[in-house]
């Protein structure tokens, strides 16, 4: 029962974390562009 619950956990936080390292990456992107917008634009 235990190995279940646990398993059940590590799945979760995983999860939290692939779901924030993608927002990261997404935050990332959108700034290169916004900073290779600027640049053009000049």
């Amino acid at each position: 029962m235990w190995e279940y619950v646990a398993a059940d956990l590590v799945l979760k936080c995983y999860h939290e974390q692939v779901m924030i390292t993608q927002f990261s990456i997404h935050l990332i992107i959108l700034g290169l562009r916004n900073d290779f917008a600027g640049v053009s634009s000049l």
